[in-house]
């Protein structure tokens, strides 16, 4: 009898090490998901930021252009021709991924 006592203690003390250790792993896993949300969190801040200043930009260059057509007449194409104007996009699209350390195509 006593022997039967000490076989089921041992299976119950085997179970709850097994559950502390289930709920430290759990706790472990809990902080990496913690981590995983706080860098989710600033990742989309700076998409939102990101967007922001694209809109702004494009807004930009759409008042540039529009004054310039209305200052010419033409548009940019039609003022410095197809290729000139291939040209100043690439020059400057590259000058930009500069600026903003990006790897250059």
């Amino acid at each position: 009898m006593a022997g039967d006592t000490l076989f089921y203690a041992g299976l119950a003390g085997a179970r709850q090490d097994r559950i502390d250790r289930l709920k430290r792993y759990n706790r472990e896993l809990q902080g990496y998901v913690d981590s995983l949300d706080a860098q989710v969190q600033q990742l989309n801040q700076a998409l939102q930021s990101w967007q922001e200043e694209a809109v702004e930009a494009n807004a930009a260059a759409g008042v540039t252009l529009k004054t310039f057509r209305e200052a010419t007449g033409k548009t940019v194409r039609e003022y410095l021709g197809d290729e000139e104007t291939d040209r100043r996009m690439k020059q400057e699209a590259k000058a930009y991924r500069i600026e903003q350390n990006l790897p250059l195509k």
